[in-house]
């Protein structure tokens, strides 16, 4: 079964890169970010330059990037993205990045977290998607996925991640 599904998967992406090489799909901007959210617990983040009142709170790495974002001066807005609700990358897989961060550049940023507690068997997949998403979107986007250590090909540590986005 597992042999099944991972072939399945790489059959996927390998379509999915040929139909976007092949001018056979195209990127539609089909969301909107709500007027308002309920984040589904009761301590929730209650920031200065969230979009919303109050933002779910995630994992360790999701918490600390929260507060670096909270912190930087360069961020006009974040939003903790909600799982299987929120903004999803819909490609190969459906990949629904952890934060949404809009810069006083006028730049937008995903971000996915990863930290130590993480399987990351999908990583390579959600990687390749989010490069592919910034590459089609337009100048003013960014995805980039963050590991707390040992970042794979394509992704960034927490430093690495940190100065980028102090930098943009």
């Amino acid at each position: 079964r597992q042999r099944i599904r991972q072939e399945m998967q790489q059959f996927a992406r390998k379509r999915f890169r040929d139909w976007l090489g092949l001018g056979k799909l195209e990127l539609h901007a089909s969301f909107a970010l709500p007027t308002e959210i309920s984040p589904r617990q009761k301590a929730a983040y209650a920031a200065e330059n969230s979009l919303y009142l109050r933002e779910e709170r995630g994992n360790g790495l999701e918490e600390r990037m929260a507060d670096f974002l909270i912190d930087c001066n360069n961020v006009l807005w974040w939003h903790r993205n909600q799982s299987n609700k929120g903004f999803a990358l819909n490609g190969p897989i459906k990949h629904y990045p952890d934060f949404i961060v809009r810069l006083q550049s006028g730049m937008t940023v995903l971000l996915e977290t990863k930290g130590g507690d993480r399987d990351n068997s999908d990583s390579a997949a959600k990687i390749e998607l989010g490069q592919q998403w910034e590459a089609h979107a337009g100048r003013t986007f960014r995805y980039r996925m963050v590991f707390e250590s040992n970042p794979p090909a394509g992704a960034l540590s927490w430093a690495e991640a940190c100065e980028l986005l102090r930098g943009l």
